[in-house]
């Protein structure tokens, strides 16, 4: 975090670093809410002449990876195509052939040489029992974080996150569970009350 308003632009005394580039957000998301003594500063996109969009943190290009907004899928959009019978077979089918060909870690059976835990997003790991520590992560909703335009229905309720909680714990694994506050830093009911459920259920 940059605390001297008055530093000149262009000289953070650090290298900004992006630990997952995930594209969800909406372009002005960096610079909707923050404060004005930073909005110069903050990661930025702009459109060039030629029509490409480049990114930039504190007037500096951003070149870590290549801007991806307009070809990236919002969250959940793949699960809203695959309630569509033909594309959810077809999608079973690439992943079952994917696996078949180079198994489920890309052929690998052994831990990688930096970890500790291996870890599944949106699935109870059942490949991963009794193959070492793990954990299953998700959001709460279909994404990780609060997505104002998501649907109520698309968020779990307390039995399904208690049934998965043991679900994950039987095998062996962890649960990591991400809530995505607002931007005023409250939690939004339909993400506290599975949450408060889960509390009562382990509490019993």
């Amino acid at each position: 975090m940059v605390t001297a308003p008055n530093l000149p632009l262009g000289t953070l005394p650090y290298r900004p670093v992006d630990a997952d580039n995930h594209y969800y957000e909406t372009r002005d998301a960096f610079t909707r809410y923050i404060d004005p003594a930073f909005a110069d500063r903050t990661f930025q996109v702009h459109t060039d002449p030629d029509g490409v969009d480049r990114m930039s943190i504190d007037h500096r290009p951003y070149v870590f990876s290549p801007a991806k907004f307009d070809r990236t899928n919002p969250p959940g959009s793949l699960l809203e195509s695959l309630r569509d019978p033909a594309n959810c077979a077809s999608f079973n089918a690439m992943v079952k052939a994917r696996i078949a060909e180079v198994g489920v870690h890309g052929g690998s059976t052994s831990t990688p040489p930096h970890c500790d835990f291996r870890t599944v997003e949106y699935t109870t790991g059942d490949h991963m029992v009794g193959k070492g520590k793990w954990e299953s992560t998700r959001g709460l909703g279909l994404a990780f974080g609060y997505n104002a335009a998501e649907a109520t229905d698309d968020y779990m309720t307390g039995p399904q996150l208690l049934d998965l909680y043991r679900e994950v714990t039987a095998g062996g694994g962890n649960l990591l569970i991400n809530v995505g506050p607002r931007a005023d830093a409250s939690i939004p009911d339909v993400q506290r009350a599975p949450l408060l459920a889960l509390g009562a259920a382990l509490r019993a």
